[in-house]
């Protein structure tokens, strides 16, 4: 986890920074002080994590330390959680890739190699990923099994 940026505003109404966000958190919210850490890793910036104050001056110096702890670990959940967001669509993504291979091999006579080939090659012409151009070829031939058995 890399140290993300920090941003303090120990009174919201006074803050130069921000007029416009000033007079309406002075005329609709009891929030006078702002504390936002930036999320990150190494490889993205992930989000903010933003603690406010009813007080003006309402985070002292250990309250941002427990700030940038706080922000770290929550760093760390997002980013494993999108993790396996992308694991979970990758498995996905392989079987129906798969399945679209299966498709292509029995229309058209080929081998597995030359079935993803096929794939690739009218996912670079169509600027459509594979897994696209494969779950639009499964859904097809679905609709057509069941039109068969009607």
């Amino acid at each position: 986890m890399r140290v993300g940026r920090v941003v303090h505003a120990p009174d919201l109404t006074s803050d130069g920074r921000w007029p416009e966000l000033a007079a309406l958190v002075d005329e609709k919210s009891p929030v006078r002080s702002a504390l936002s850490f930036e999320l990150s890793t190494r490889r993205q910036g992930l989000g903010a994590l933003t603690l406010t104050s009813t007080s003006v001056d309402g985070f002292s110096d250990a309250d941002v330390e427990r700030g940038y702890a706080l922000a770290a670990h929550a760093a760390l959940a997002v980013d494993a959680a999108r993790r396996h967001e992308q694991f979970r669509n990758a498995l996905a993504s392989r079987d129906v890739i798969g399945q679209a291979k299966g498709v292509i091999m029995e229309r058209f006579a080929v081998d597995d190699g030359r079935a993803f080939e096929l794939l690739r090659e009218l996912s670079q012409s169509t600027n459509i990923p594979v897994a696209e151009i494969s779950r639009r070829l499964t859904a097809d031939v679905g609709q057509s099994a069941d039109s068969a058995k009607s």
